[in-house]
């Protein structure tokens, strides 16, 4: 995925987000089922399909800029850093 997109993809999720009346930490803790401050590709995939409709593909694709460590686990800084469009892509 394109930096363009990555950055386009977040923006669409911010707003959907704000809409609901959602913050960054109160979307990384809903989506953390278990509850180890670490969200996990199925976590934030079934996650983010209750905030707006973007395909499997693609949030699995977003989930890896998050996973800076590649552990398949993200915590909240690397959730936000992508999320705000900060991170290196």
């Amino acid at each position: 995925m394109k930096d363009e997109k990555v950055i386009s993809v977040c923006k669409q999720i911010i707003s959907a987000m704000e809409k609901k009346g959602y913050t960054l930490k109160l979307m990384f803790s809903a989506f953390d089922t278990d509850r180890d401050a670490m969200l996990t590709v199925n976590e934030f995939t079934e996650g983010m399909s209750l905030i707006l409709d973007i395909s499997p593909a693609i949030l699995s694709k977003l989930f890896g800029f998050m996973d800076v460590l590649e552990i398949g686990m993200v915590n909240f800084e690397q959730f936000r850093a992508v999320m705000e469009a900060k991170a290196p892509f």
